[in-house]
């Protein structure tokens, strides 16, 4: 009888523990993104407004859904990295459903990194098996994809000068190694003396982001804060400095913090990450962890990140904000929680940004008017 009793308790309990670390049966709440996030929609261009689109029935006879599609905008285009896209004539039926659908995957690699070229003329993004080249005064075409022989693991890639090669490079804690490939061929160059590189005149280290103006003039640093008293509190440190290391002035918008119920399941039961004080329910202040000046030195731009989270996991909470070099006054966003930015870079004349987000898609975003002019309708 007792151990009948004393069995009932243990299977109460295991019960309890089980429900405890289990997610709630119910939709948990949105996580109300910090930045106003991209809206990605894909439309079939040049298709009147009163044409209904009718997709194909499946293998098990689901009802037909009749989409009214809205008149297409210049920046109704949805650019994902090495897709081609659908004839503007093309219909969606039975014949092109399964490959049309694969127009919002990838097959061809994360995209890791987006660039211009130096005269301005193409960008591209870049993965670990390619890159995609789209050229600026045919942006209604296809881009064309090129691939590498093998695969190339890499941190940071940067054009030549004069836009006729690119070199990846990659580091670990004690080694480090180069690759050159030719643009736009990608064929694999082994002897590049003398060939100047266009890199940014900054970097980022563990804890600390810096970037510098073109003329030199202006110094942009930003780190994280921990309280020294408690390590409960960390806090990011944007400041801007002159060519004598004055401060000029420190950004005065807020940056977001990710919380624990934003990157983890039940509380207690998913601890992948702590921050240094080792409490897992501490929120992680995002900064910036790339940062870039406009070549005419009017605006800078940083995208930030929480760097104490790993680094697969950082990319989930990533934005893009600009301002004003004179002032530090916010000009705008892209991005947030629910549309993570992987990288970003600046037009050589510095009217635009070329912003590469983690789901695949592509935007030209204009920083004077604060839209998109190709990309993804915002």
């Amino acid at each position: 009888m007792k151990l009948t009793h004393c069995f009932t308790h243990i299977i109460i309990i295991l019960a309890f523990l089980l429900a405890s670390c289990s997610p709630p049966p119910t939709q948990p709440p949105a996580v109300m993104d910090v930045e106003q996030a991209v809206n990605v929609v894909p439309t079939i261009v040049g298709r009147p407004a009163s044409t209904a689109v009718v997709l194909p029935e499946d293998p098990v006879n689901t009802p037909v859904v009749k989409v009214n599609t809205p008149i297409p905008q210049p920046t109704d285009v949805l650019a994902l990295f090495g897709t081609p896209l659908p004839e503007r004539s093309e219909t969606i039926g039975i014949n092109n459903y399964n490959n049309l659908k694969r127009i919002g995957q990838w097959g061809r690699g994360s995209i890791q990194g987006v660039a211009f070229a130096p005269d301005g003329k193409y960008f591209i993004a870049i993965s670990e098996l390619g890159w995609t080249i789209y050229t600026m005064d045919a942006l209604e075409m296809p881009p064309q994809w090129v691939a590498y022989e093998e695969p190339i693991l890499f941190d940071k890639f940067y054009f030549s000068s004069d836009g006729t090669m690119v070199k990846f490079y990659w580091s670990t804690y004690n080694s480090s190694k180069t690759w050159i490939r030719s643009f736009p061929s990608a064929e694999i160059q082994n002897n590049a003396d003398g060939v100047s590189w266009v890199e940014p005149n900054g970097g980022t280290t563990f804890d600390e982001a810096t970037a510098k103006s073109a003329d030199g003039l202006k110094l942009f640093k930003s780190y994280v804060y921990v309280n020294p008293e408690n390590m409960m509190e960390e806090k990011s440190v944007r400041e801007m400095f002159d060519r004598n290391n004055q401060l000029l002035y420190s950004l005065r918008d807020d940056a977001p913090y990710v919380t624990y119920s934003d990157r983890n399941g039940p509380e207690g039961c998913d601890l992948s990450v702590f921050s240094p004080c080792g409490n897992a329910l501490m929120p992680l202040p995002t900064t910036p962890v790339k940062t870039l000046f406009s070549a005419n030195g009017r605006t800078f731009a940083a995208l930030y990140a929480p760097t104490d989270l790993y680094l697969g996991l950082m990319k989930a909470f990533s934005y893009i904000r600009m301002y004003d070099t004179a002032t530090g006054d916010l000009l705008g966003s892209l991005g947030g929680f629910t549309k993570p930015i992987q990288d970003f870079d600046y037009s050589p004349d510095g009217g635009l940004l070329v912003v590469g987000f983690v789901d695949g898609s592509i935007v030209l975003w204009d920083i004077a008017n604060a839209k998109s002019v190709y990309g993804s309708r915002i």
